[in-house]
């Protein structure tokens, strides 16, 4: 019973929210890129340095 009541409102509320979850993971695509390509210019600034 107990079960069953929180995967209800875990499902509620991951409904309710999954528009902010949504955003929140481009969000951190984003910056997963940004930081990717931030390390690829500091590895040719690097390898141009030596």
């Amino acid at each position: 019973m107990v079960l069953e009541r929180y995967r209800s409102t875990h499902a509620a509320l991951t409904a309710e929210r999954q528009p902010e979850i949504d955003a929140l993971s481009r969000k951190l695509s984003r910056q997963d890129q940004a930081i990717a390509a931030h390390h690829e210019r500091q590895q040719v600034a690097l390898s141009r340095a030596a």
